[in-house]
């Protein structure tokens, strides 16, 4: 609707013309009309050039003839700068023609001076303001619309089916990679670009459409850009039907989908994986909704629950994730509820078991977790589970082994110890009395000895049957290590323990071994212990029952014997067990020391081949020096024998070899240790046993460059005999490196003479008991006289030992003994520095 006042600027020359188009306003209708004369153009757009004063006019009458511009230009420079006022154009008869272009240029109408009235001013001014409102507002609306069409970012097509054409947007063409000129208006321009894995599909999806037959077209297909690659598009139309029900018109857009199907293919590639992960994984996978109701199973959850998916799909999943407590069995709440209410993982300890379709228990381990949507919400949840029956097996497998002994199958030390731990805590809380009984087997040497490990280790498992179908049910029975066995008699006083004890016993001592048609008679002692809310500690009791049983063997084997503290034979027990200690100390922080002894030619004063005894010698914290007959038995009942050979062998060697080595490289010519000297080294039955003894002496040999023929070896005769295929072994073995032997302490053993020549030794020691009583004694001298006749007899030369006399020394040399030995020749002395020749007394 138009405004009541209309405010209008004029260009016009001519003063009459301009006055009388002022009247014709006035008098027009009920509009008033404001107008501002100018006679220039340059006047004019001085005011429109001026934005707050050109926004005051509602229309411009435009003389095209003006003193300073005439013409279409004038009509291009106002409508320049006013475009959005509408512009009549004031002509003359002869400028019509010229009127009309200046309506292509952009004037609404135009009038003929001569033949205006105000009538027709008035509605031709109306007329102009009305319609250049409207292409106003249809220019704002396509303004809308492109900027709406550019915003989607997508091409245009509409095409013409009665002519065949075709029109294409520019951002259509551009989508392609084209320039707007080089797309035909075709549809071939379109159809022709279509990949041809999508050309039938679309052409009978637009068929579809224009037979009416879907309300709207929509296809996604593949075209050829103009560098020759394809891009995915998503086209989209409607066409338009005339009266007689046939399509005419077909529009629409093309948008480019490409990212879209990229990131598709993507989303499907990583879906496929992730399903070929979860069917192909080992471990069973269930999904539920957020009600707990199953929407999926992989293959491996089938296989472990029984259940296929198409069976329980949309049931609540407790119908096929049933679980038990693996020690008691008893029902365990489903964990899926849980995570859903409270929103977090929930893992299962207590050893879980599923309870599979057949009603079979599986051990699983298993964990369920939330499922979230994009915004945080639970949305369901996932269960994760797999089948841990062999994995719980080998745990409790290490369990059992980690607590029991692999031979026997009986409890170890470590824990038979903590069920005294429990005993002993029972005994001070609730004042329960229990009784501990230490048993050692009293022949089981000999069997291993004789007939191997195999045997000894199937008369281990004998005996642990033996014993254990002996006790009560409520009693332990342990293997404690090599031949030991403990049994725990709880809640026994000491008067009852002692009676099952001696049954246990006289069970052991009737039992025979059996083994490749050799039958044995084992027997065991058996020591025991009492505990109460009295005993200290585990370490306590066990010590006791050690003792005890110590004191059972002392008392001859085969027997019971009670521990008492006041027990002298399980005092002598107790300080073996201190000496273990002391002499564990001592070869770790070399306590140990050496000394010498010479051994001296009987009937000549001056001989080079002098013979040393290498003595062992302990000093205290008093610095005393203590003789090995103080720790020697300690050491042999500990097996500590074998590493006190060894170190003092090393310990010898190496100071040999320095000696040596400083004789060599001495400028004077008295020697230190003089080469014909020969230097006797103890050795012990354990080592003699010892089958990596021989090993350990050529490797010290090869280390410290020692001649074999400066070194004899003595074992007694007692060791020699009770072992005497090991000992002729190892005497042979190391004779041929060039040692020598003497047999030690000869004359006290039973058959000494019948053994004699089975071993291959150079000296025959007589046992001092003999040479003590020599020079008074007949006896004693005849003994030694036959002794020392026999040793010659055989090629063997034989050493007096104990000579502590110049009596006992004539007698010694009157019966043509070849060496003598004692306090009356020589006292020992610390091997340190050079070693001395003392003449004979």
């Amino acid at each position: 609707m138009l405004s009541d006042y209309l405010q209008i600027l004029l260009f016009e020359d001519d003063q009459e013309d301009a006055e009388l188009l002022q009247e014709y306003l006035e008098i027009g209708n009920s509009v008033h009309y404001g107008v501002v004369h100018v006679k220039t153009l340059s006047d004019g757009l001085i005011y429109l050039n001026d934005k707050n004063i050109k926004q005051c006019f509602d229309l411009i009458l435009l003389d095209l003839s003006l003193p300073d511009k005439h013409g279409l230009d004038t009509v291009c420079m106002v409508h320049e700068a006013a475009c959005d006022i509408p512009i009549v154009v004031l002509t003359g008869l002869d400028d019509e023609a010229i009127s009309l272009e200046a309506l292509r240029q952009g004037a609404q109408d135009y009038l003929i001076k001569h033949t205006v009235n105000e009538r027709l001013l008035c509605r031709t001014i109306q007329y102009a303001i009305e319609r250049g409102r409207l292409l106003n507002r249809l220019s704002i609306s396509e303004a809308r619309y492109a900027i709406a069409v550019q915003g989607s970012n997508d091409g245009l097509w509409d095409w013409d089916l009665t002519t065949d054409e075709i029109y294409f947007s520019p951002r259509w063409k551009k989508m392609l990679g084209y320039d707007d000129h080089e797309i035909r208006n075709q549809p071939n321009d379109w159809f022709s670009r279509v990949h041809e894995d999508n050309f039938q599909e679309m052409m009978l999806s637009i068929e579809h459409h224009l037979l009416g037959h879907h309300p709207h077209w929509q296809n996604e297909h593949k075209i050829q850009r103009k560098d020759g690659s394809f891009s995915w598009v998503l086209c989209r139309g409607t066409a338009a039907w005339n009266e007689d029900g046939q399509p005419y018109r077909f529009a629409g857009s093309l948008t480019d989908i490409t990212e879209r199907k990229q990131l598709e293919k993507k989303l499907f590639e990583e879906k496929e994986l992730a399903l070929v992960t979860l069917n192909s994984i080992g471990d069973a996978v269930i999904t539920t909704d957020v009600l707990g109701h199953i929407e999926s199973l992989n293959p491996a959850a089938e296989k472990l629950t029984g259940w296929q998916l198409d069976e329980v799909k949309g049931k609540p999943v407790s119908y096929v994730f049933e679980l038990v407590d693996g020690d008691t069995l008893e029902p365990i709440s489903n964990p899926v509820q849980t995570v859903l209410n409270e929103d977090r993982t929930v893992r299962l300890s207590n050893h879980p078991m599923l309870i599979t379709r057949d009603r079979q228990p599986i051990a699983i381990d298993d964990s369920v977790a939330p499922i979230h949507s994009s915004d945080g919400h639970v949305i369901g949840s996932v269960i994760i589970f797999h089948d841990v029956s062999e994995e719980r097996g080998r745990a409790k497998q290490l369990a059992w082994r980690a607590n029991h002994d692999a031979l026997t199958g009986l409890l170890n030390r470590c824990a038979f110890q903590s069920h005294l731990e429990q005993a002993i805590a029972t005994g001070k809380k609730h004042q329960h009395v229990h009784t501990l009984c230490y048993i050692d087997l009293d022949h089981f040497k000999i069997v291993n000895d004789t007939c191997g490990h195999a045997a000894g280790d199937e008369l281990l498992r004998q005996v642990s049957m033996l014993l254990q179908r002996r006790i009560r049910k409520t009693d332990i029975v342990a293997r404690l290590g090599g031949d030991e066995f403990g049994i725990l008699l709880q809640n026994c006083p000491l008067t009852r323990a002692v009676g099952l004890s001696n049954t246990i016993c006289e069970e052991l001592n009737q039992f025979r071994f059996v083994w490749q048609d050799q039958v044995f008679r084992i027997g065991g002692s058996i020591g025991i212990a009492m505990m109460d809310g009295q005993t200290q500690s585990v370490e306590h009791v066990i010590k006791a029952a050690d003792s005890a049983c110590y004191g059972a063997k002392r008392r001859g084997r085969g027997r019971t014997h009670i521990y008492q503290d006041t027990d002298a034979s399980l005092s002598q027990h107790s300080q073996e067990i201190q000496w273990f200690n002391r002499l564990t100390q001592a070869l770790e922080s070399e306590q140990f020391e050496l000394f010498y002894q010479l051994i001296r030619p009987s009937q000549t004063l001056a001989s080079d081949k002098h013979h040393y005894e290498v003595l062992l010698r302990l000093r205290d914290d008093q610095n005393n020096i203590i003789t090995p007959g103080a720790f020697l038995s300690a050491a042999e009942r500990y097996n500590l024998m074998p590493s006190i050979d060894r170190w003092v062998i090393r310990t010898f060697f190496n100071y040999l070899a320095e000696t040596l080595s400083h004789r060599n490289s001495a400028l004077d010519s008295e020697p230190l240790v003089p080469i014909a000297h020969v230097y006797a080294i103890n050795l012990s039955g354990a080592s003699v046993n010892d089958e990596t003894f021989i090993d350990f002496i050529r490797e010290q040999f090869s280390i410290h460059q020692i001649p074999a023929r400066k070194i004899c070896f003595e074992i007694t005769e007692t060791v020699a005999v009770a072992n005497l295929t090991k000992a002729a072994d190892l005497m042979t073995e190391l004779r041929e490196l060039g040692c020598q032997f003497a047999l030690d302490d000869f004359g006290t053993g039973m058959s000494s003479l019948a053994y004699l020549k089975a071993l291959p030794v150079d000296y025959l020691k007589i046992d001092g008991n003999f040479i003590r009583g020599i020079a008074h004694d007949p006896i004693s001298c005849a003994m030694v006289e036959a002794i020392n006749n026999i040793g010659h007899l055989i090629g063997v030369q034989t050493v007096a030992e104990f000579v502590s006399s110049p009596a006992i020394l004539e007698a010694v040399k009157r019966l043509g003994i070849d060496y003598v030995q004692g306090y009356g020749i020589a006292m020992p002395s610390p091997l340190t520095g050079k070693i001395s020749c003392p003449q004979m007394c």
